[in-house]
């Protein structure tokens, strides 16, 4: 009788315990699942749209080939994440039609940005301006006019 006594009470500890580590890694699951989907911070929309601020206003053709770097850069990191895809319209000489890079969410177009490098000529000034996500302050376009008068309505892809 002593015996079933202490398998039985054997039996009960090991049931808690893998009651408590099923519990415990439902939790975890459940808060890494809850952590991926809360919005950006203040401090993470500030940080990501001063990536590209310095930028902002009137800009020589060859400070913008960091622009195009850092936007290439940020498509092959943000692939899975759509909302950090940064949209780019431009012209290159004055009175031309503007050229829309999208920021797709299966496929960024990451090459694109290498090709509009070789369009920028390095010495004359371009206008940078940004489009905010309205609802989360992002950046999510970037209009670089070849004139500062150039009109151009552009609307980024936005999630």
């Amino acid at each position: 009788m002593k015996n079933s006594f202490k398998f039985i009470y054997i039996v009960a500890i090991v049931v808690t315990i893998m009651i408590v580590v099923t519990m415990g890694l439902f939790v975890m699951k459940s808060s890494q699942d809850f952590i991926s989907t809360i919005d950006l911070t203040k401090y993470d929309i500030d940080e990501f749209n001063g990536i590209w601020k310095h930028y902002d206003g009137l800009q020589k053709g060859s400070a913008l080939r960091g622009l195009f770097v850092k936007l290439k850069n940020n498509a092959e990191q943000n692939k899975n994440n759509p909302s950090l895809l940064v949209d780019l319209a431009y012209n290159t000489t004055q009175g031309s039609e503007f050229k829309v890079i999208k920021s797709t969410r299966k496929n960024p177009n990451i090459e694109k940005f290498d090709d509009i490098m070789n369009e920028i000529v390095v010495k004359h000034a371009y206008t940078v301006e940004f489009i905010y996500n309205d609802k989360t302050e992002l950046i999510t376009g970037i209009l670089i006019k070849n004139h500062r008068n150039d009109k151009f309505n552009f609307i980024p892809d936005e999630n």
